[in-house]
Formats: structure tokens, sequence, C-alpha cells
């Protein structure tokens, strides 16, 4: 892009501070997201169209509470461990290297 000068770089993902904010749920609802690690990539890079983040969950966390979204597009790559995702109606379990 003329104009705009891009600095590349090589980072360890995990070296990148995690998100010092607190959850701004409700105490009922932040309880249940305690405990979660989020690196916002994205802005250590400085995307600006979507966001990229490393999350990491200890056992039995959520992410967080259910949502959904009407005009962005979620991805998720699981690195290790699994999870569940709820879509929709259906509960999917979703192991190491599976990305919906």
């Amino acid at each position: 892009m003329q104009g705009h000068e891009t600095k590349l770089t090589a980072v360890q993902a995990s070296n990148i501070e995690p998100r010092a904010q607190k959850s701004n749920y409700p105490e009922l609802f932040a309880k249940r997201v305690s405990g979660k690690i989020k690196r916002q990539l994205g802005d250590y890079f400085g995307i600006t169209k979507f966001g990229v983040n490393l999350t990491e969950l200890p056992p039995g966390a959520e992410s967080t509470i259910l949502h959904r979204h009407s005009k962005q597009e979620e991805f998720i790559y699981i690195l290790s461990g699994s999870l569940l995702v709820r879509i929709f109606y259906d509960l999917l379990l979703l192991n190491l290297v599976i990305a919906i």
C-alpha cells in the first residue's frame, strides 16, 4: 500500500502481553470466564480489518458466554487440548488442529 510502511517482525505469540482488561460481564458471568488468558495478536501487529487472538483456557473455563454475530465472522483453530462449542442447537467437541 502506497504511503504505508509496515515493519515486518516475528515474535513468539505467547510472549505478547495478555490483555489486562477485566471482563465487563456481570459477576455471575465473569466467574465463568475467569482464568482466560487472551493475547490480542492483531493489535500487536497493527491489523485493523479483523481480529486475531491467542486465547488460553484452564480446564472447565469458558472463553465467552453464548452469543452470536450478525455481521462478524469468527474462526477457531485448536492448538492443543479440546473444547466444546455450541453452534445453534449443536454441541461440538473440537480437538487438536480442527478449525471451524
